[in-house]
């Protein structure tokens, strides 16, 4: 689900659904606190970050099973213990799991996470350990009353985490940029894997704890009307149910048994369902609207995230102003190449930017410019060359890494946090930046680019030019030292675009070097000190725009051979 105004109202009501729970009844309540905790953890993967999981399923029985055979009396392990080993245990399997399938996106992760689910089924099924198809059995550890106030506290927990963490701090904002748009928000310094793998984990472990709970008196909730109550035994043991999708099995083995049907595949599927219905919902984008834009900014909760593989770039923002008397350009790019199958995009380019020069880029449609950009920003790999910026070499580096050496880049097509404001996009810009004055940058901000009067709305409702100018104000908020600008003024209203250019050349007087893209000649003739023009993936001139208008490769490029 998208997050909201109340983080989880649409959990909370998802979970009224399923559980029929009403006031009087003291089986159904604890069911609705189950499943508001459960809809609420989920939540964390599924609407936050935008990664539909069908996986947590297997969680669910990893982490009970785990504290089931603990629990057991082969072990005799106590509760409190049995309760955090099991947690545990599914935190590192999701991050196991979670690892290698959070690099696929969309309908791909859902797959592998649904067969990952099946996958701990069959498993479960045939396993000894596990009991097999009869499951487990364990002592009753806690009566009726206290199970409901333990449901209840529990659920009310994961709420307030879910509000405090994802509502109103940095890790929440960084996984709605990841939701919106996962490019954008790796250009922003975000690293997205490793984000994603701790709300992986974080959703997973949440969602254990409250299996745990449902397993202590399992007759209080049916899935269906097939799934069976627990059975309380003459021996005073109960079982631990099959319930939710966790594969932890009823221990009455004179049960009735449907033939030819497994007491785990169906409340399996069963879940699974409600898994697809919503992951559907999402992909219709019809699950809640977004919350209301608010102000206030808490401190950074996220867990301290695992160490950034390959070159470590230099974390922070204030970059160096110094450039003009380096001796050494700020970027040069060295024979770079990039094909697509049988198609050259890019090839052998050579270019040197200087501090504080503003350089334009030229060139027909499909001539390669666009894919520069990516290769300098790290959205693709290069086949062959080498870009060195700040006199380091940084071919290869990820887009976060890159950004945080001080690279900031706009897209072609806005690329703006849709279902944020105005306002929330230009925070999540801060998040790996100076986060503890971004409300006062952003306010900056938000008047020199002319976009305070619509602070509040949704990015998704702006203009085409509102919506450029706010992505060059949320590269603007890290304070980069060298801006790529992909054709900013393409389709924007005369009145927007003379603040763009405005804001351009004051930037490039306090020391900010671009790297622009552009069609307009006239812009490129007043704006750039020295322009390359590109055609099928080579620079064939570069100089002053009058060098370049007289030359006859350029001229032959836009006008043809006849007229050169």
């Amino acid at each position: 689900m998208c997050d909201v105004d109340w983080p989880s109202q649409g959990c909370w009501c998802c979970s009224v659904c399923r559980s029929g729970a009403t006031p009087t009844s003291s089986v159904s309540q604890p069911a609705f606190f189950l499943w508001a905790g459960l809809a609420c953890a989920w939540n964390i993967v599924g609407g936050y970050a935008g990664y539909i999981s069908f996986g947590h399923s297997a969680f669910f029985g990893i982490g009970a099973y785990a504290a089931g055979i603990l629990m057991g009396e082969r072990f005799g392990l106590p509760f409190a213990g049995a309760l955090v080993v099991g947690v545990a245990a599914a935190g590192v399997v999701a991050a196991l799991i979670g690892w290698p399938t959070l690099r696929l996106r969309g309908a791909y992760f859902a797959i592998a996470t649904w067969a990952f689910a099946e996958m701990v089924l069959q498993l479960a099924n045939v396993l000894r350990i596990t009991g097999g198809t009869a499951g487990l059995t364990l002592p009753p550890l806690l009566d009726e009353r206290l199970f409901y106030f333990l449901m209840l506290g529990g659920a009310v927990l994961t709420y307030g985490l879910c509000f405090v963490l994802l509502e109103r701090s940095r890790f929440g904002y960084r996984l709605k940029a990841i939701r919106d748009n996962e490019i954008a928000a790796e250009t922003l310094g975000i690293d997205t894997t490793r984000v994603k793998l701790q709300a992986f984990v974080l959703s997973a472990g949440n969602h254990r704890s409250f299996w745990r709970h449902l397993c202590l008196l399992d007759h209080l909730y049916q899935p269906n009307q097939r799934a069976r109550r627990g059975h309380y035994r003459p021996d005073g043991r109960h079982g631990l149910a099959r319930r939710l999708g966790a594969p932890v099995g009823p221990s009455d083995r004179s049960s009735k048994h449907v033939p030819g049907e497994s007491p785990v595949l169906e409340p399996v599927g069963e879940y699974h369902g409600l898994h697809c219905r919503a992951w559907c919902r999402h992909r219709a984008g019809r699950l809640v609207p977004a919350r209301r834009p608010g102000k206030p900014l808490a401190a950074d909760t996220a867990a301290p995230g695992a160490a950034r593989s390959g070159p470590a770039p230099a974390t922070g923002t204030a970059h160096s102003r110094g450039g003009a008397a380096m001796s050494t350009p700020l970027l040069a790019v060295e024979g770079l190449r990039k094909t697509f199958g049988g198609i050259v995009a890019v090839n052998g380019v050579r270019f040197q930017v200087a501090p504080q020069e503003i350089v334009g880029i030229i060139g027909p449609n499909g001539s390669g410019k666009s894919t520069l950009f990516n290769l300098i920003s790290g959205v693709l790999r290069p086949d062959a060359g080498r870009i060195i910026f700040r006199g380091q070499d940084i071919t290869g580096w990820k887009p976060h890494q890159i950004a945080r050496l001080g690279i900031g880049r706009t897209f072609q097509i806005p690329a703006v946090f849709t279902t944020m404001t105005a306002w929330d996009n230009l925070l999540t810009a801060a998040v790996e930046a100076d986060w503890a004055h971004a409300p006062q940058r952003a306010e900056q901000l938000l008047a020199l680019l002319t976009l305070d009067a619509v602070r509040d709305v949704r990015a998704d409702s702006l203009s085409g030019g509102q919506q450029k100018l706010l992505e060059l104000g949320r590269v603007l908020m890290r304070n980069p030292t060298l801006i790529l600008l992909d054709e900013v003024t393409a389709g924007v209203h005369p009145t927007l675009r003379t603040v763009m250019l405005d804001v351009v050349r004051e930037l490039r007087r306090s020391g900010t070097t671009f790297l622009v893209i552009e069609h307009d000649m006239e812009l490129v003739r007043t704006l750039c000190d020295r322009i390359l023009v590109m055609d099928f993936g080579e620079v064939i001139a570069s100089g002053t725009f009058a060098e370049i208008a007289a030359h006859p490769d350029v001229i032959e490029a836009y006008l043809g051979r006849r007229v050169s």
